[in-house]
Order: structure tokens, then sequence, then C-alpha cells
């Protein structure tokens, strides 16, 4: 094996033993948030500076709680189709009972 090819699989263990340690944390710094979701460093700062993430101050270090971020995704989760589908037929089928109550 080639060094290069060695310092790239070291990288990838590397993340994957940081990321199974933040799976047991409760509290993540940036850099544990940034591994938890995926995310470049930048992108986590310009969604806390937009407010658009659940974090909190400690003096100069941000701090994310793991669950609040959980359900920060759960929240921003995109609908299928299917769900979309279904949400229609629902409201479909209450305008049309609210519209034959009202005849």
């Amino acid at each position: 094996m080639k060094k290069n090819e060695i310092l790239e699989k070291l990288a990838v263990l590397e993340i994957i033993i940081g990321s199974l340690s933040v799976q047991e944390k409760k509290v993540l710094n940036a850099s544990e948030a940034c591994a938890y979701l995926g995310i470049t460093k930048w992108a986590l700062y310009h969604m806390t500076s937009r407010n658009q993430i659940p974090y909190a101050k400690h003096g100069r270090s941000l701090r994310f709680i793991r669950s609040e971020l959980d359900r920060w995704i759960q929240k921003h989760q995109v609908k299928t189709a299917d769900d979309i589908e279904d949400a229609a037929e629902v409201y479909v089928s209450r305008n049309e009972a609210k519209n034959n109550k009202r005849k």
C-alpha cells in the first residue's frame, strides 16, 4: 500500500471512531456536532449565526445537545411523495365534508 492510501484509510477510521464516541455523548462541541450531522464547520456556524439550529453558548464556545439535534433533524425531514399525497387526500376529504354540511 502506498503512503497516501494508508493516510486516507487512517482518516476514515478516525472519523468512524470519532462518530462512535459522539453517539455516547449527550452534549457535543462544534467539531463533534459537525461529525454527528455530517456537515462542515462553516455550515454549522452559518446555521448558528442565523439561529437555524438549536445550540447553547458557554463563554465563546458553542454546545449542542444531541437529543435536540435529533429533534431538529426530524422536524426538518423532507416529506415523501406518499406523505404529501396522503395529506392531500385528507385535506380534500375534510373540505368536501365541510362543503356538504353547508348545503
